[in-house]
């Protein structure tokens, strides 16, 4: 799913989303180390990446998709079917997307709390 030359997939967030999301939760020289391709030293440095992604772009996503999908069921098929129903299959798929690059890029800690609010 592309965000503005950002993208998401099922195995998470591409590197030059890390690397943006580190510039929030990272010293510049830390910041600069991780852009390097070091090992930046506090491991701390994960859980905070991994909360700022959860908070700040998956669950803004996810509560995106799920508005979505309540909206086109109350909205039913005034739309026409075919159409409604490419827009289910892609706000579902979106969903799932988010739901399966949560499980394979936040840490399992961090990303509990998003699977237990949801029943993922």
């Amino acid at each position: 799913m592309p965000l503005r030359n950002y993208a998401l997939s099922a195995e998470g967030l591409c590197h030059r989303t890390q690397v943006a999301v580190r510039t929030q939760t990272l010293n510049y020289r830390n910041w600069k180390r991780y852009v390097a391709g070091l090992e930046v030293d506090d491991p701390n440095d994960k859980v905070k990446a991994d909360a700022f992604m959860l908070s700040r772009i998956l669950e803004v996503y996810h509560t995106e998709a799920e508005h979505a999908l309540a909206c086109l069921t109350e909205l039913g098929h005034e739309i026409g079917q075919e159409r409604w129903e490419v827009l289910m299959k892609r706000w579902t798929q979106i969903r799932k997307l988010i739901i399966k690059a949560v499980k394979n890029e936040i840490n399992t800690v961090t990303g509990a709390k998003f699977f237990d609010e949801r029943k993922g």
